[in-house]
Protein backbone atom coordinates (compact mmCIF):
# COMPACT_ATOMS: atom_id res chain seq x y z
CA UNK A 1 0.00 0.00 0.00
CA UNK A 2 1.34 3.42 -0.95
CA UNK A 3 0.42 6.94 0.02
CA UNK A 4 -0.26 9.65 -2.54
CA UNK A 5 2.83 10.43 -4.57
CA UNK A 6 4.15 6.85 -4.25
CA UNK A 7 5.44 7.13 -0.66
CA UNK A 8 4.84 4.04 1.51
CA UNK A 9 2.00 4.56 3.95
CA UNK A 10 2.52 3.88 7.64
CA UNK A 11 0.69 0.64 8.51
CA UNK A 12 -1.37 2.37 11.21
CA UNK A 13 -2.03 5.42 9.09
CA UNK A 14 -0.11 7.53 11.62
CA UNK A 15 3.15 9.34 10.80
CA UNK A 16 6.31 7.47 11.65
CA UNK A 17 7.56 8.33 15.12
CA UNK A 18 10.76 10.33 15.37
CA UNK A 19 13.77 9.42 17.49
CA UNK A 20 13.15 9.23 21.24
CA UNK A 21 13.78 12.34 23.30
CA UNK A 22 16.81 12.34 25.58
CA UNK A 23 16.34 11.03 29.13
CA UNK A 24 17.21 13.01 32.26
CA UNK A 25 18.53 11.62 35.55
CA UNK A 26 18.98 13.18 38.98
CA UNK A 27 21.68 12.23 41.49
CA UNK A 28 20.09 10.97 44.72
CA UNK A 29 23.06 9.17 46.26
CA UNK A 30 26.54 10.07 47.40
CA UNK A 31 25.54 12.71 49.93
CA UNK A 32 27.79 11.14 52.59
CA UNK A 33 30.78 11.15 50.23
CA UNK A 34 30.39 14.59 48.65
CA UNK A 35 28.78 13.21 45.48
CA UNK A 36 29.31 10.38 43.02
CA UNK A 37 32.64 9.11 41.75
CA UNK A 38 33.05 9.87 38.03
CA UNK A 39 35.28 7.92 35.64
CA UNK A 40 36.46 8.65 32.10
CA UNK A 41 35.13 5.36 30.70
CA UNK A 42 32.49 2.70 31.21
CA UNK A 43 34.99 0.33 32.79
CA UNK A 44 35.02 0.53 36.58
CA UNK A 45 38.83 0.50 36.43
CA UNK A 46 39.08 3.46 34.02
CA UNK A 47 40.70 6.73 35.11
CA UNK A 48 38.87 8.74 37.77
CA UNK A 49 37.80 12.27 36.79
CA UNK A 50 38.73 14.98 39.33
CA UNK A 51 35.77 16.10 41.43
CA UNK A 52 32.51 14.35 42.29
CA UNK A 53 29.08 14.77 40.73
CA UNK A 54 27.01 16.57 43.35
CA UNK A 55 23.93 15.08 44.96
CA UNK A 56 20.89 16.75 43.39
CA UNK A 57 22.62 17.35 40.04
CA UNK A 58 20.50 16.83 36.93
CA UNK A 59 22.17 15.20 33.94
CA UNK A 60 21.30 14.09 30.41
CA UNK A 61 21.78 10.48 29.43
CA UNK A 62 24.30 10.07 26.63
CA UNK A 63 24.57 6.28 26.90
CA UNK A 64 23.26 3.64 29.33
CA UNK A 65 25.18 0.35 29.49
CA UNK A 66 23.78 -1.89 32.20
CA UNK A 67 24.20 0.04 35.45
CA UNK A 68 26.73 2.46 33.95
CA UNK A 69 25.61 5.87 32.69
CA UNK A 70 27.51 8.23 30.45
CA UNK A 71 26.12 11.67 31.18
CA UNK A 72 26.35 15.35 30.44
CA UNK A 73 25.57 17.85 33.16
CA UNK A 74 22.68 20.20 32.37
CA UNK A 75 22.82 22.91 35.02
CA UNK A 76 25.81 25.21 35.44
CA UNK A 77 25.31 25.51 39.22
CA UNK A 78 25.48 21.75 39.84
CA UNK A 79 28.97 20.89 41.08
CA UNK A 80 31.04 18.18 39.50
CA UNK A 81 32.58 17.12 36.18
CA UNK A 82 30.70 18.24 33.07
CA UNK A 83 30.69 14.75 31.58
CA UNK A 84 31.83 11.22 32.38
CA UNK A 85 30.60 7.78 33.53
CA UNK A 86 28.84 6.99 36.81
CA UNK A 87 27.01 4.00 38.31
CA UNK A 88 23.23 4.42 38.55
CA UNK A 89 22.98 2.05 41.52
CA UNK A 90 24.84 -0.10 43.97
CA UNK A 91 23.48 -3.28 45.55
CA UNK A 92 20.34 -2.21 47.39
CA UNK A 93 20.92 1.49 46.75
CA UNK A 94 19.85 3.90 43.97
CA UNK A 95 22.43 6.52 43.04
CA UNK A 96 20.54 8.20 40.19
CA UNK A 97 16.86 8.13 39.26
CA UNK A 98 15.07 9.16 36.08
CA UNK A 99 13.50 12.61 36.35
CA UNK A 100 11.83 15.40 34.43
CA UNK A 101 14.00 17.81 32.48
CA UNK A 102 14.67 21.29 33.91
CA UNK A 103 12.26 24.06 32.99
CA UNK A 104 12.90 25.95 29.75
CA UNK A 105 15.06 29.01 30.40
CA UNK A 106 13.29 32.34 30.66
CA UNK A 107 14.68 33.63 27.39
CA UNK A 108 12.76 36.88 27.74
CA UNK A 109 15.54 37.94 30.12
CA UNK A 110 18.08 37.43 27.34
CA UNK A 111 16.34 39.75 24.87
CA UNK A 112 18.36 42.94 24.22
CA UNK A 113 16.51 46.16 24.95
CA UNK A 114 18.63 48.72 23.16
CA UNK A 115 17.99 52.42 22.66
CA UNK A 116 16.95 53.05 19.06
CA UNK A 117 17.86 56.69 18.54
CA UNK A 118 20.33 58.66 16.49
CA UNK A 119 23.63 59.70 18.00
CA UNK A 120 23.01 63.31 19.20
CA UNK A 121 26.40 64.60 18.03
CA UNK A 122 25.89 63.23 14.50
CA UNK A 123 22.47 64.61 13.56
CA UNK A 124 24.06 67.30 11.40
CA UNK A 125 25.76 64.77 9.11
CA UNK A 126 24.42 64.46 5.55
CA UNK A 127 25.63 60.84 5.29
CA UNK A 128 27.62 61.31 2.09
CA UNK A 129 31.13 61.16 3.57
CA UNK A 130 33.46 59.06 1.41
CA UNK A 131 36.74 58.85 3.38
CA UNK A 132 38.76 57.41 0.49
CA UNK A 133 36.59 58.79 -2.34
CA UNK A 134 35.29 55.51 -3.75
CA UNK A 135 32.32 55.96 -6.06
CA UNK A 136 30.15 52.92 -5.37
CA UNK A 137 31.85 51.17 -2.47
CA UNK A 138 30.44 52.81 0.63
CA UNK A 139 32.02 53.27 4.05
CA UNK A 140 35.47 52.22 2.81
CA UNK A 141 38.08 53.44 5.26
CA UNK A 142 41.40 52.69 6.86
CA UNK A 143 40.71 51.33 10.35
CA UNK A 144 43.84 53.12 11.57
CA UNK A 145 42.30 56.46 10.57
CA UNK A 146 39.31 56.23 12.92
CA UNK A 147 40.62 58.42 15.75
CA UNK A 148 38.19 61.35 16.13
CA UNK A 149 41.09 63.80 16.28
CA UNK A 150 43.03 62.23 13.43
CA UNK A 151 45.72 60.92 15.76
CA UNK A 152 47.28 57.47 15.70
CA UNK A 153 45.25 54.71 17.39
CA UNK A 154 46.93 53.72 20.70
CA UNK A 155 47.36 49.96 21.14
CA UNK A 156 48.90 47.70 23.79
CA UNK A 157 52.52 48.12 24.94
CA UNK A 158 52.68 51.78 23.90
CA UNK A 159 52.38 50.97 20.21
CA UNK A 160 49.99 52.35 17.58
CA UNK A 161 47.98 50.88 14.72
CA UNK A 162 49.78 50.95 11.37
CA UNK A 163 48.09 52.72 8.47
CA UNK A 164 47.58 51.27 5.02
CA UNK A 165 47.18 47.63 6.08
CA UNK A 166 43.68 47.14 7.48
CA UNK A 167 40.55 48.44 5.76
CA UNK A 168 36.79 47.98 6.16
CA UNK A 169 33.89 48.68 3.80
CA UNK A 170 30.45 47.90 2.50
CA UNK A 171 29.78 45.51 -0.39
CA UNK A 172 31.65 45.55 -3.71
CA UNK A 173 28.95 44.31 -6.10
CA UNK A 174 28.27 47.73 -7.64
CA UNK A 175 31.91 48.90 -7.71
CA UNK A 176 32.78 50.99 -10.73
CA UNK A 177 35.79 50.25 -12.94
CA UNK A 178 37.59 53.12 -11.23
CA UNK A 179 36.77 51.62 -7.80
CA UNK A 180 38.14 48.21 -8.79
CA UNK A 181 41.31 49.73 -10.18
CA UNK A 182 41.84 51.70 -6.97
CA UNK A 183 41.31 48.61 -4.80
CA UNK A 184 44.11 46.90 -6.72
CA UNK A 185 46.52 49.73 -7.42
CA UNK A 186 46.00 52.48 -4.83
CA UNK A 187 45.23 50.37 -1.76
CA UNK A 188 46.86 47.17 -3.00
CA UNK A 189 44.21 45.01 -1.36
CA UNK A 190 45.29 41.37 -1.37
CA UNK A 191 42.59 39.72 0.75
CA UNK A 192 38.89 40.58 0.90
CA UNK A 193 37.18 38.92 3.89
CA UNK A 194 33.52 38.75 2.86
CA UNK A 195 31.26 38.53 5.94
CA UNK A 196 27.95 38.35 4.02
CA UNK A 197 25.76 35.24 4.15
CA UNK A 198 25.65 34.75 0.35
CA UNK A 199 21.85 34.77 0.03
CA UNK A 200 19.76 36.88 -2.36
CA UNK A 201 21.51 40.20 -3.03
CA UNK A 202 24.51 39.04 -1.01
CA UNK A 203 25.19 36.19 -3.43
CA UNK A 204 25.04 37.82 -6.87
CA UNK A 205 27.90 37.98 -9.34
CA UNK A 206 29.88 41.12 -10.16
CA UNK A 207 32.91 42.11 -12.29
CA UNK A 208 35.02 42.73 -9.18
CA UNK A 209 35.22 38.96 -8.60
CA UNK A 210 37.34 38.60 -11.73
CA UNK A 211 40.04 40.31 -9.69
CA UNK A 212 39.04 38.94 -6.27
CA UNK A 213 37.83 35.38 -6.88
CA UNK A 214 35.90 33.28 -6.21
CA UNK A 215 32.54 34.81 -7.05
CA UNK A 216 29.76 33.95 -4.59
CA UNK A 217 27.68 33.11 -7.67
CA UNK A 218 29.61 29.83 -8.14
CA UNK A 219 30.99 30.66 -11.60
CA UNK A 220 34.45 29.94 -10.20
CA UNK A 221 33.45 26.58 -8.70
CA UNK A 222 35.79 24.71 -11.05
CA UNK A 223 38.66 27.18 -10.67
CA UNK A 224 41.40 26.33 -8.13
CA UNK A 225 41.15 28.22 -4.84
CA UNK A 226 43.42 31.31 -4.94
CA UNK A 227 46.51 30.88 -2.79
CA UNK A 228 47.36 33.03 0.21
CA UNK A 229 49.19 36.15 -0.94
CA UNK A 230 47.30 36.44 -4.23
CA UNK A 231 44.20 38.56 -4.67
CA UNK A 232 41.24 36.61 -3.34
CA UNK A 233 37.85 36.73 -1.63
CA UNK A 234 37.68 34.73 1.57
CA UNK A 235 34.12 33.89 2.62
CA UNK A 236 33.35 34.03 6.36
CA UNK A 237 29.51 34.24 6.59
CA UNK A 238 29.02 35.70 10.06
CA UNK A 239 25.20 35.39 9.92
CA UNK A 240 24.90 31.90 8.41
CA UNK A 241 21.96 29.80 9.56
CA UNK A 242 20.17 32.47 11.57
CA UNK A 243 16.74 31.91 10.04
CA UNK A 244 13.84 30.17 11.75
CA UNK A 245 14.40 26.43 12.02
CA UNK A 246 12.81 23.36 13.59
CA UNK A 247 13.74 22.61 17.21
CA UNK A 248 16.45 20.08 17.95
CA UNK A 249 15.71 16.99 20.04
CA UNK A 250 17.52 18.56 22.99
CA UNK A 251 15.41 21.73 22.66
CA UNK A 252 12.22 19.69 22.53
CA UNK A 253 13.28 17.71 25.60
CA UNK A 254 14.74 20.75 27.42
CA UNK A 255 18.06 18.92 27.68
CA UNK A 256 20.35 21.60 26.29
CA UNK A 257 23.24 21.97 28.72
CA UNK A 258 23.70 25.40 30.25
CA UNK A 259 27.42 24.71 29.89
CA UNK A 260 27.13 24.53 26.10
CA UNK A 261 27.37 28.20 25.17
CA UNK A 262 26.73 27.66 21.48
CA UNK A 263 23.72 25.37 21.93
CA UNK A 264 22.11 27.64 24.53
CA UNK A 265 22.47 30.72 22.33
CA UNK A 266 21.23 28.80 19.30
CA UNK A 267 18.16 27.80 21.32
CA UNK A 268 17.63 31.42 22.39
CA UNK A 269 17.92 32.69 18.83
CA UNK A 270 15.41 30.13 17.59
CA UNK A 271 13.02 31.13 20.41
CA UNK A 272 13.44 34.82 19.53
CA UNK A 273 12.80 34.19 15.84
CA UNK A 274 9.67 32.18 16.65
CA UNK A 275 8.32 34.77 19.09
CA UNK A 276 8.95 37.56 16.56
CA UNK A 277 7.32 35.66 13.70
CA UNK A 278 4.23 34.97 15.81
CA UNK A 279 3.89 38.58 16.90
CA UNK A 280 4.58 37.93 20.58
CA UNK A 281 7.87 39.84 20.55
CA UNK A 282 8.57 43.22 19.02
CA UNK A 283 12.11 44.52 18.92
CA UNK A 284 13.62 47.76 17.70
CA UNK A 285 16.10 47.46 14.86
CA UNK A 286 18.93 48.29 17.27
CA UNK A 287 17.82 45.43 19.55
CA UNK A 288 17.58 43.01 16.61
CA UNK A 289 21.10 43.93 15.54
CA UNK A 290 22.31 43.39 19.11
CA UNK A 291 20.79 39.90 19.12
CA UNK A 292 22.53 39.17 15.79
CA UNK A 293 25.85 40.22 17.34
CA UNK A 294 25.21 37.76 20.17
CA UNK A 295 24.60 35.04 17.59
CA UNK A 296 27.79 35.90 15.70
CA UNK A 297 29.88 35.70 18.87
CA UNK A 298 28.38 32.55 20.35
CA UNK A 299 26.82 30.56 17.47
CA UNK A 300 28.99 31.35 14.45
CA UNK A 301 32.29 31.68 16.30
CA UNK A 302 33.86 29.25 13.80
CA UNK A 303 33.56 31.97 11.14
CA UNK A 304 34.93 34.56 13.57
CA UNK A 305 37.94 32.32 14.20
CA UNK A 306 38.48 31.79 10.46
CA UNK A 307 38.53 35.55 9.89
CA UNK A 308 40.82 36.23 12.85
CA UNK A 309 43.28 33.50 11.85
CA UNK A 310 43.54 35.02 8.36
CA UNK A 311 44.65 38.26 9.99
CA UNK A 312 47.72 36.54 11.50
CA UNK A 313 49.33 35.81 8.10
CA UNK A 314 51.44 38.66 6.70
CA UNK A 315 50.81 37.42 3.17
CA UNK A 316 47.14 38.41 3.50
CA UNK A 317 47.88 42.16 3.64
CA UNK A 318 46.78 44.76 2.78
CA UNK A 319 43.45 43.30 3.85
CA UNK A 320 39.87 44.54 3.74
CA UNK A 321 36.87 43.06 5.52
CA UNK A 322 33.24 43.97 4.96
CA UNK A 323 29.59 43.02 4.66
CA UNK A 324 26.74 44.81 2.84
CA UNK A 325 26.81 48.15 4.62
CA UNK A 326 30.18 47.77 6.32
CA UNK A 327 28.63 48.53 9.68
CA UNK A 328 27.13 45.60 11.65
CA UNK A 329 28.98 42.37 10.83
CA UNK A 330 31.95 44.53 9.85
CA UNK A 331 31.61 46.47 13.10
CA UNK A 332 31.81 43.40 15.32
CA UNK A 333 34.92 42.09 13.55
CA UNK A 334 36.52 45.54 13.86
CA UNK A 335 35.65 45.48 17.57
CA UNK A 336 37.37 42.12 18.04
CA UNK A 337 40.46 43.10 16.04
CA UNK A 338 40.88 46.39 17.87
CA UNK A 339 40.19 44.74 21.22
CA UNK A 340 42.85 42.11 20.51
CA UNK A 341 45.31 44.91 19.74
CA UNK A 342 44.59 46.54 23.09
CA UNK A 343 42.58 49.50 21.79
CA UNK A 344 40.28 51.14 24.34
CA UNK A 345 36.52 50.60 24.32
CA UNK A 346 36.05 54.32 23.74
CA UNK A 347 38.04 54.23 20.49
CA UNK A 348 36.32 51.00 19.44
CA UNK A 349 33.03 52.91 19.83
CA UNK A 350 34.37 55.87 17.84
CA UNK A 351 35.38 53.57 14.98
CA UNK A 352 31.89 52.02 15.04
CA UNK A 353 30.05 55.35 15.05
CA UNK A 354 32.05 56.74 12.10
CA UNK A 355 29.75 54.69 9.86
CA UNK A 356 26.95 57.23 10.36
CA UNK A 357 28.90 59.84 8.40
CA UNK A 358 28.46 57.56 5.33
CA UNK A 359 24.86 56.44 5.93
CA UNK A 360 23.36 58.03 2.80
CA UNK A 361 26.12 56.64 0.58
CA UNK A 362 25.64 53.20 2.18
CA UNK A 363 21.91 53.34 1.45
CA UNK A 364 22.50 54.41 -2.16
CA UNK A 365 24.98 51.57 -2.77
CA UNK A 366 22.63 49.06 -1.10
CA UNK A 367 19.83 50.13 -3.45
CA UNK A 368 22.11 49.79 -6.47
CA UNK A 369 22.97 46.32 -5.21
CA UNK A 370 19.28 45.48 -5.02
CA UNK A 371 18.78 46.83 -8.57
CA UNK A 372 21.55 44.50 -9.78
CA UNK A 373 20.06 41.56 -7.85
CA UNK A 374 16.64 42.17 -9.43
CA UNK A 375 18.25 42.33 -12.87
CA UNK A 376 20.20 39.11 -12.35
CA UNK A 377 17.09 37.35 -11.04
CA UNK A 378 14.97 38.63 -13.94
CA UNK A 379 17.51 37.51 -16.55
CA UNK A 380 18.72 34.23 -15.04
CA UNK A 381 15.72 32.98 -13.07
CA UNK A 382 12.51 34.40 -14.64
CA UNK A 383 10.29 32.05 -12.64
CA UNK A 384 11.73 33.26 -9.34
CA UNK A 385 11.42 36.86 -10.53
CA UNK A 386 7.75 36.31 -11.37
CA UNK A 387 7.14 34.85 -7.91
CA UNK A 388 8.97 37.80 -6.36
CA UNK A 389 6.68 40.25 -8.15
CA UNK A 390 3.53 38.27 -7.32
CA UNK A 391 4.50 38.22 -3.65
CA UNK A 392 4.39 42.01 -3.66
CA UNK A 393 8.04 42.38 -2.76
CA UNK A 394 8.75 45.18 -5.23
CA UNK A 395 9.49 48.50 -3.58
CA UNK A 396 10.78 51.89 -4.75
CA UNK A 397 14.48 52.40 -5.38
CA UNK A 398 15.84 55.93 -5.23
CA UNK A 399 19.22 54.95 -6.67
CA UNK A 400 20.40 52.84 -9.57
CA UNK A 401 23.74 52.33 -11.37
CA UNK A 402 24.87 54.94 -13.86
CA UNK A 403 27.17 53.87 -16.67
CA UNK A 404 30.91 53.82 -15.96
CA UNK A 405 32.54 57.18 -16.57
CA UNK A 406 29.37 59.19 -15.92
CA UNK A 407 29.85 62.31 -13.85
CA UNK A 408 27.48 60.92 -11.21
CA UNK A 409 27.84 57.18 -10.50
CA UNK A 410 24.15 56.99 -9.57
CA UNK A 411 20.87 57.20 -11.47
CA UNK A 412 18.67 59.13 -9.05
CA UNK A 413 14.92 59.14 -8.46
CA UNK A 414 12.37 56.31 -8.58
CA UNK A 415 11.17 57.18 -12.07
CA UNK A 416 14.68 57.27 -13.53
CA UNK A 417 15.70 54.05 -11.74
CA UNK A 418 12.59 52.12 -12.81
CA UNK A 419 12.99 53.43 -16.36
CA UNK A 420 16.58 52.19 -16.39
CA UNK A 421 15.42 48.79 -15.15
CA UNK A 422 12.49 48.55 -17.56
CA UNK A 423 8.83 49.12 -16.69
CA UNK A 424 7.71 45.95 -18.43
CA UNK A 425 10.21 43.87 -16.47
CA UNK A 426 8.76 45.35 -13.30
CA UNK A 427 5.21 44.55 -14.33
CA UNK A 428 4.33 48.25 -14.17
CA UNK A 429 3.02 50.85 -16.57
CA UNK A 430 5.27 53.90 -17.03
CA UNK A 431 3.67 57.07 -15.61
CA UNK A 432 3.05 60.16 -17.76
CA UNK A 433 6.18 62.19 -18.37
CA UNK A 434 5.17 64.92 -15.94
CA UNK A 435 4.29 62.54 -13.08
CA UNK A 436 6.29 60.54 -10.61
CA UNK A 437 5.38 56.84 -10.41
CA UNK A 438 3.11 55.69 -7.63
CA UNK A 439 5.04 53.70 -5.05
CA UNK A 440 4.45 49.96 -5.44
CA UNK A 441 2.66 48.52 -2.46
CA UNK A 442 4.94 46.55 -0.19
CA UNK A 443 3.59 43.05 0.21
CA UNK A 444 3.43 40.91 3.30
CA UNK A 445 6.56 39.06 2.27
CA UNK A 446 8.66 42.20 2.12
CA UNK A 447 7.32 43.56 5.39
CA UNK A 448 8.18 40.29 7.07
CA UNK A 449 11.65 40.19 5.54
CA UNK A 450 12.31 43.73 6.71
CA UNK A 451 11.15 43.22 10.27
CA UNK A 452 11.49 39.53 10.96
CA UNK A 453 14.86 37.85 11.46
CA UNK A 454 13.18 34.54 10.63
CA UNK A 455 12.85 35.75 7.03
CA UNK A 456 16.10 37.68 6.82
CA UNK A 457 18.58 38.33 9.59
CA UNK A 458 18.41 41.91 10.84
CA UNK A 459 21.84 42.76 9.43
CA UNK A 460 20.56 42.00 5.89
CA UNK A 461 17.03 43.36 6.27
CA UNK A 462 15.67 46.10 4.04
CA UNK A 463 14.92 48.26 7.08
CA UNK A 464 18.52 48.11 8.22
CA UNK A 465 20.01 48.77 4.79
CA UNK A 466 17.67 51.69 4.15
CA UNK A 467 18.48 53.30 7.50
CA UNK A 468 22.18 52.44 7.10
CA UNK A 469 23.06 53.67 10.57
CA UNK A 470 24.64 52.23 13.67
CA UNK A 471 23.43 52.73 17.22
CA UNK A 472 25.60 53.28 20.29
CA UNK A 473 23.44 50.89 22.33
CA UNK A 474 24.17 47.99 19.98
CA UNK A 475 27.93 48.29 20.48
CA UNK A 476 27.50 48.89 24.22
CA UNK A 477 25.51 45.64 24.40
CA UNK A 478 28.19 43.81 22.39
CA UNK A 479 31.02 45.10 24.55
CA UNK A 480 28.99 44.03 27.60
CA UNK A 481 28.72 40.48 26.25
CA UNK A 482 32.48 40.41 25.78
CA UNK A 483 33.06 41.69 29.31
CA UNK A 484 30.88 38.85 30.62
CA UNK A 485 33.32 36.44 28.93
CA UNK A 486 36.26 38.10 30.66
CA UNK A 487 37.04 40.59 27.88
CA UNK A 488 37.94 40.38 24.20
CA UNK A 489 41.11 38.35 24.76
CA UNK A 490 39.32 35.80 26.96
CA UNK A 491 36.51 35.47 24.41
CA UNK A 492 38.98 34.98 21.56
CA UNK A 493 40.89 32.36 23.53
CA UNK A 494 37.61 30.52 24.21
CA UNK A 495 37.07 30.08 20.45
CA UNK A 496 40.64 29.00 19.74
CA UNK A 497 42.43 32.31 19.08
CA UNK A 498 45.04 32.20 21.81
CA UNK A 499 47.94 34.34 23.08
CA UNK A 500 50.29 33.24 20.27
CA UNK A 501 47.71 34.35 17.68
CA UNK A 502 47.26 37.68 19.45
CA UNK A 503 51.04 38.19 19.47
CA UNK A 504 51.19 37.54 15.69
CA UNK A 505 48.33 39.97 15.07
CA UNK A 506 50.02 42.69 17.12
CA UNK A 507 53.36 42.11 15.42
CA UNK A 508 51.80 42.67 12.00
CA UNK A 509 49.42 45.56 12.73
CA UNK A 510 51.18 47.70 15.36
CA UNK A 511 54.37 49.72 15.47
Amino acid sequence: MAAAGGRPAHPTGMPKAGPPLPQCWQVVGGADKGGLLVREGQDLKSQEVPGRLATGAVVKELQLAGDRLQYRKLRANDAGPETGWVSVKLPGKELLVKCEAPEEPDFSKWVPQVDFSDEPGQRHLDGWTRPLDFERIANLRDVAASHPEGAAIPCADGKTLKRGLLFRSGHWICATKRDIQRLKDDLGIVTYIDLRDGLDMEGIDAPVYDDYPPSPHKRHKDVPEPSVGTRRRLWCPFTKGLKLRSPTLDEQARTVSELDRRAMNDWFFRWMNSETLNGRLQLSLASQLSAVNRAILFINHDEVLKAMRTLTDRRSYPLLFGCVAGKDRTGILACLILGALGVSEDLIMQDYLRTNAASAHISACAQVGEFLWWREMCEQNPRKWEMYLKAGRLHPLEYGPASDGAGDPFVRGVKAVFSAFGWERLGLQPPPEDEEPAAPEVGVGEAAAAADPAGANAASSQENLTASKVYRGTMEYTLGLLREQGGVLAYLESIGFGPDDVAKLREILTE
